[in-house]
């Protein structure tokens, strides 16, 4: 499958990702879901559920995203998206490979857990794809670029 050059993002101000939104006409929602264990969980161990659905150009995907359960940090659009970002951008970045991908997150590539993972992957790309069309799609895995090269540091000039 060749790789196709990922267009830069149109976003020219310090919110790209609700530039992306605003511009692609995407909209989310988010929504914390009620988590019961019925065992105590270690604090490093808590996890935060959230009940996710995007709408753009008439159809929709509704998902759960889980987080660490941060009291301060809420879950917003914005990071819904720059997760859901950067998990396709590492699952496009290693071409669909299970090998690959698995090595990519350090996971442990013999894993049933981690298989089933990687179905999932696979089927929010697909999804992902679907709801925001080609374009939508390259220009979000661009975003994840970007997003990558500033947290890394990364000049743009360099390129």
């Amino acid at each position: 499958m060749p790789k196709r050059a990922r267009p830069k993002s149109t976003a020219t101000n310090a919110d790209p990702l609700g530039a992306f939104l605003r511009a692609r006409g995407v909209e989310i929602a988010v929504e914390e879901v009620l988590h019961v264990s019925p065992v105590p969980e270690e604090s490093e161990s808590l996890r935060q559920h959230n009940h996710v659905t995007l709408r753009a150009g008439g159809g929709a995907i509704t998902l759960c995203v889980t987080a660490l359960n941060w009291d301060d940090v809420a879950l917003d659009p914005t990071l819904v998206l720059h997760t859901l970002a950067t998990e396709a951008a590492v699952f496009e970045r290693t071409e669909g490979s299970f090998l690959r991908w698995a090595v990519a997150l350090d996971w442990d590539p013999d894993s049933r857990a981690v298989e089933r993972r990687f179905r999932q992957a696979a089927e929010l790309c697909r999804a992902l794809r679907g709801l925001l069309g080609e374009d939508g799609y390259d220009e979000m895995l661009g975003l994840a670029d970007e997003m990558a090269d500033r947290l890394l540091g990364g000049d743009d000039s360099e390129s």
